[in-house]
């Protein structure tokens, strides 16, 4: 074959490549990308698919006594998808407004569909002829519609009355792209009660979409999330199934009938071991004192009675969701009332010497006498106990259960020396120190305890010298420990 009819076959070969592949992009975006925008031009009805969130289940104290439930809220949205078709079924094309916007670090102007134009004309024109108007946050509507579309429905009212509910519902037919719905509102009885341990939520996301629930519903409503406390671990839990409405629509979008509906599923109820009135004494116990933590523990089943934090928050400021001024404050706050001070880790002290005792006695030490003259010195450092800090003085020769009551340092930094380190270090994981708890609660502590396997991790260069080990038995130096762990010790010692 000749040069030049080669040359003019791979010509021809590469045009007609290049005509199949424009043609097959344009038959992408015709009958992939852009089918539901052609679908809506086709005159007669359509089903739209509605997704209702599952009903959160309750949480109740032991008692049962609620502490977390639902109350009814009527809720009107829009489906600016369905509310822009109607007015264009009306109108010659799209109202569009200038916009000024940063592209790769240029201002450059532009124009977008006004959507809330669209809206008002419309929708919100007959909703005044109603008298079931009201103010709305424009500039979130605009938002809204750029970054959702119609999945997900803008919510319009979320505080109608019963009356209010019932003339929506009288005029719902005419109003295409407006839904109404009951949907549950989570709301906490006694407030800031037991708020560490309850947790709250968060409104849900356009990313907490699935692909496949995008695909499958016209319009999306999701479930809240649990994001602190026993509304987050037991988050599956609560949560109840999903609920599913088909609507069939006329050409205009005014609703002709429910041809199907599946309603949501409530969430298993949840019982807690906390007794409501002990918590209430508990936690205005703490509030006397200021910043601090406790727990109540049962000693014959190691069930948790009461837990607080203080400061604290009420768990009803993110309902629906929380403002940005109240999520600022909560931010700000160097005492950090969000976070829970029961489970989190802090430098134990004399409450240390419980475990050091239990150590010791297992080793065999539980009648053995150390002296106490005032400070125990290793090298350069030198532990003292209370009674030299303030007076000079000293205990002399104690017995363990004369330790304990004198809360001495010096016989404890001997006890925990003679029976070594190792010893020291399995005497406290015995009795739960050193490792999380297991309550069903996020961000639990581990605490820290000297010698331990995490220990060495952290700290890889750090040897354990008897000065460490001494700081050890009286919980200075490095160890941590949780209110919730030494709650665990007491109990343990109570119990036998």
């Amino acid at each position: 074959m000749e040069p030049g009819y080669r040359l003019r076959l791979y010509l021809l070969t590469a045009l007609v490549l290049v005509g199949f592949g424009a043609l097959l992009t344009r038959l992408h975006e015709f009958q992939i990308e852009r089918r539901d925008e052609f679908l809506q031009l086709v005159p007669g009805n359509r089903t739209v698919t509605v997704r209702e969130p599952g009903i959160r289940g309750e949480i109740t104290d032991r008692n049962g006594v609620v502490l977390a439930k639902n109350l009814r809220n009527y809720e009107v949205s829009f489906n600016l998808d369905e509310i822009r078709q109607a007015y264009l079924s009306q109108h010659v094309g799209d109202p569009t407004i200038r916009r000024i916007s940063k592209e790769d670090g240029m201002m450059r102007e532009g124009t977008e569909k006004d959507i809330v134009t669209i809206v008002n004309e419309g929708t919100i024109k007959r909703l005044r002829e109603l008298g079931l108007a009201k103010n709305y946050n424009a500039k979130e509507l605009r938002v809204h519609y750029l970054t959702h579309g119609g999945l997900i429905p803008f919510s319009y009212r979320a505080d109608l009355d019963y009356d209010a509910f019932s003339r929506f519902a009288e005029h719902n037919l005419d109003l295409p792209g407006v839904y109404l719905s009951l949907r549950p509102a989570r709301t906490y009885p006694y407030g800031a009660l037991a708020c560490h341990v309850l947790g709250y939520l968060k409104q849900w996301e356009k990313g907490d979409i699935p692909q496949s629930d995008a695909r499958k519903f016209n319009h999306y409503i999701g479930d809240e999330k649990g994001i602190a406390g026993v509304e987050r671990t037991m988050d599956e839990v609560l949560r109840g199934l999903e609920g599913q409405k088909s609507i069939v629509k006329d050409e205009k979008g005014r609703t002709i009938r429910m041809s199907d509906y599946t309603k949501p599923g409530t969430g298993a109820n949840l019982q807690l071991t906390l007794d409501a009135g002990v918590q209430y004494l508990l936690e205005n116990t703490l509030r006397m004192a200021g910043r601090s933590a406790g727990v109540v523990m049962d000693v014959n089943t190691g069930e948790v009675l009461a837990m607080a934090s203080v400061p604290d928050y009420n768990p009803n400021d993110f309902i629906p969701s929380i403002s940005k001024e109240n999520w600022n404050n909560y931010r700000a706050n160097a005492i950090n009332p969000l976070g829970n001070r029961a489970i989190s880790a802090y430098t134990p002290g004399s409450t240390m010497k419980i475990p050091t005792a239990i150590a010791g006695a297992v080793q065999g030490m539980a009648t053995r006498k150390f002296s106490c003259d005032g400070y125990v010195s290793y090298g350069n450092a030198r532990t003292g106990c209370w009674i030299w800090n303030k007076s000079k003085g000293s205990h002399g020769s104690q017995t363990l259960a004369e330790a304990i009551q004198h809360s001495c340092n010096p016989y404890f930094n001997k006890l925990a020396n003679t029976i070594g380190w190792q010893n020291m270090v399995e005497g406290c994981q015995m009795v739960g120190i050193g490792k999380r708890t297991g309550i069903e609660l996020p961000s639990e502590s581990n605490g820290m305890l000297p010698g331990s396997r995490l220990w060495r991790t952290t700290f890889p260069s750090a040897v354990m010298t008897p000065h460490e080990t001494a700081q050890l038995s009286i919980g200075q130096g490095s160890s941590l420990a949780t209110p919730l762990q030494m709650c665990a010790v007491a109990a343990t010692v109570a119990k036998a």
